[in-house]
């Protein structure tokens, strides 16, 4: 079974100044973690290539079942490409427990609004196998990157606010 979630944020900022003041930003990414109390290190970053890859350690209240599982390093690796001239980034996550198991994938999608807006579409996959815990893991996985999405929302407002 496969879990879709899809969130959509509203922002005021172009496309191209939320490339530049957001998705390239080291400095809104070392903000941003920093809010979360997530440990994050970046392996790859080339804006002409549009290649991303982050490792990220979150700080989640994960289910007891899963956290037995998971162990006390559990982190995160999301792989992707940004195509600059379509708005899109396409990505993949790879858990560092049960990789063979777990699969997320998910589509990053910005779109021009009128008033020097954007909207950012998230779409994203979750599929786990694991017998017994696949669908709790599902619901875990599809929970918390909702909220961290709604989250990640907030911290832009906020830091395009103050960082004018």
């Amino acid at each position: 079974m496969t879990t879709h979630i899809e969130t959509r944020h509203e922002f005021d900022l172009t496309p191209a100044e939320f490339d530049d003041r957001i998705r390239w930003s080291d400095a809104y990414r070392e903000a941003l973690y920093a809010s979360l109390g997530f440990r994050y290190e970046v392996v790859e970053s080339d804006r002409a290539t549009g290649a991303r890859q982050t490792r990220v350690w979150p700080a989640a209240d994960v289910p007891a079942p899963l956290r037995k599982m998971f162990g006390d390093d559990f982190h995160f690796t999301e792989q992707g490409r940004y195509d600059e001239a379509r708005r899109r980034y396409e990505f993949t996550v790879t858990p560092s427990v049960a990789s063979d198991r777990v699969q997320t994938t998910g589509v990053e999608r910005l779109e021009a609004l009128d008033g020097g807006r954007c909207l950012r579409v998230m779409e994203v996959n979750v599929e786990a196998s694991l017998f017994g815990l696949g669908k709790v893991l599902e619901a875990f996985v599809a929970r918390s990157t909702k909220q961290s999405y709604d989250d990640d929302a907030a911290f832009i407002r906020a830091y395009v606010r103050d960082e004018g």
